[in-house]
């Protein structure tokens, strides 16, 4: 299985009847009014696509690297496959759900999920909240 692409949504609505998923507020940017900060919650989609004809398990882990360098495990799972026979390759969505995820400083946060051997990254940028009240023009 191989990683196509992730990123980070504010919210994940997904429709089985419909066979539909609509991400809804994809992210590069936090900001925040103090430290440590705390995203109540958020959502890691990645899409992955498998080449095999017989099932596959494999491990699904997402980590965030902190600014300071700091690796934090934020989710683990095995992610099973079976294609169906005579079927090249299916693609499918991994969703994870993150809750009360908490922001130490701000700087660069690196998310990284790695499916088996394939890993693939996204980053944000977290920010402390401009204060207008203290902004003056001169």
């Amino acid at each position: 299985m191989q990683i196509s692409w992730v990123l980070l949504a504010e919210n994940v609505i997904v429709n089985e009847q419909m066979k539909r998923m609509d991400i809804v507020g994809e992210f590069h940017r936090v900001t925040a009014d103090k430290f440590p900060h705390s995203i109540p919650k958020f959502y890691i989609v990645c899409r992955a696509k498998a080449d095999a004809q017989k099932q596959v398990t494999m491990p699904y882990r997402v980590t965030v690297r902190r600014p300071s360098d700091d690796l934090v495990e934020i989710h683990n799972s095995d992610v099973s496959v079976t294609i169906p026979p005579n079927v090249g390759s299916v693609v499918g969505t991994l969703i994870a759900d993150i809750q009360d995820f908490e922001i130490r400083s701000q700087g660069r946060h690196t998310i990284t999920a790695q499916l088996g051997d394939s890993e693939y990254s996204a980053e944000f940028i977290v920010a402390p909240r401009r204060n207008v009240t203290n902004d003056t023009q001169e």
